[in-house]
């Protein structure tokens, strides 16, 4: 009887581990279906479907590997939009991951979103200070970066 009880309890355990590895095989697969639509509005340079479709890819897979890559995207395309509050918020995201592949370029255009943003409006003077701080960083990120390759390593930034 406990054999039998044993047994049952491991199949049921392995049709549980079946199960979950089956919904989470397809959850990958339609986070990468929409992270790649989402690409493939962005290199066809179609900014608000893009921008709308990482924001879509963002709210469903926070916690996604391409999450932060997909802040970089949303912001860039913010940026391009001339939507500057929008861009700010993403890129900043996006550059606050120190060692990221997207840091540095996050950075910059985040720079220029700020920089945007001040000359808008006199009353948003302060961004200047907070743009030249982020071109810093952009500065400081690559050039750790040309350091690495210069020793013969990888960069994760440039």
């Amino acid at each position: 009887m406990l054999l039998v009880l044993f047994t049952s309890a491991e199949v049921f355990s392995q049709d549980t581990r079946k199960s979950t590895q089956k919904k989470s095989t397809q959850k990958n697969r339609q986070a990468a279906i929409l992270f790649n639509t989402a690409s493939r509005l962005y290199r066809q340079k179609n900014w608000q479907d893009a921008a709308a479709t990482f924001g879509d890819f963002i709210t469903r897979y926070p916690r996604h590997e391409d999450a932060l890559e997909s802040h970089f995207a949303r912001g860039y395309c913010y940026n391009r939009l001339k939507q500057h509050e929008k861009a700010v918020a993403d890129l900043k995201i996006a550059g606050a991951q120190k060692g990221s592949r997207w840091s540095g370029d996050a950075n910059f255009y985040l720079g220029r979103s700020l920089e945007a943003l001040a000359e808008a409006s006199p009353k948003a003077s302060g961004r200047y200070g907070e743009a030249a701080e982020a071109y810093g960083q952009c500065a400081a990120i690559r050039q750790a970066a040309l350091k690495t390759v210069a020793a013969g390593q990888r960069p994760a930034a440039l």
